[in-house]
C-alpha cells in the first residue's frame, strides 16, 4: 500500500477559510484604532498653524504700536481681505467691539456664540475700542482680542 503525504483539498479550504474568519476580525478590532491614531497629530498640527497666524498677526500690532502707528480699523480691513489666512487653509475674520461710554458698573463682552469674551474691569481711562480676531480652521478656532486706547 502506498503512503500518501500531504493535505487534501478539502483540509486546505477549511483552513483558509479558518484563516480568513480570524483574519477579518482581527481586522476589524485593529482598523479603527489605527486609522483614528493619527487625528490627534492633526489636530495639533491644525493648532500650531493657527496659533502661527495669531503670532503674525500679534507681532504686527506690536510692530506698529511701537511706530505709533496702529490703527485697529486698518488692520480689519487687512484682516477682512484675507491677508493674514494662513497657507494651510487657516481663516481669520475680525469683529470690531464697540465699548464707549460704559464707566458704571459696565458688562462683560459676548460674543455671538453666548461666550463671555472679555471681563471688563473699571479703570481711570478704560480702552474704546476691540478688535475681535478669530483665526479658525476646521474645527479649531482661536479668538484674540485687541485693544486700542485713546
Amino acid at each position: 500500500m502506498k503512503t500518501v503525504k500531504g493535505f487534501t483539498i478539502l483540509e486546505i479550504i477549511v483552513a483558509l477559510t479558518l484563516v480568513a474568519i480570524l483574519a477579518s476580525i482581527f481586522v476589524q478590532h485593529m482598523s479603527t484604532p489605527l486609522i483614528k491614531s493619527s487625528e490627534p497629530l492633526i489636530r495639533l498640527n491644525e493648532t500650531f498653524e493657527i496659533n502661527q497666524v495669531v503670532e503674525n498677526i500679534t507681532s504686527v500690532i506690536r510692530e506698529r504700536d511701537k511706530n505709533n502707528t496702529l490703527d485697529l480699523s486698518v488692520l480689519n480691513d487687512e484682516i477682512s481681505n484675507g491677508d493674514y489666512n494662513g497657507p494651510n487653509g487657516v481663516i481669520c475674520s475680525a469683529a470690531f467691539l464697540d465699548y464707549r461710554n460704559r464707566l458704571i458698573d459696565p458688562p462683560p463682552l459676548i460674543d455671538t456664540n453666548g461666550d463671555t469674551i472679555y471681563e471688563t474691569q473699571l479703570s481711570a481711562t478704560p480702552p474704546t475700542d476691540f478688535l475681535l480676531v478669530t483665526a479658525s480652521k476646521n474645527n479649531q478656532s482661536i479668538k484674540v482680542l485687541f485693544v486700542e486706547d485713546e
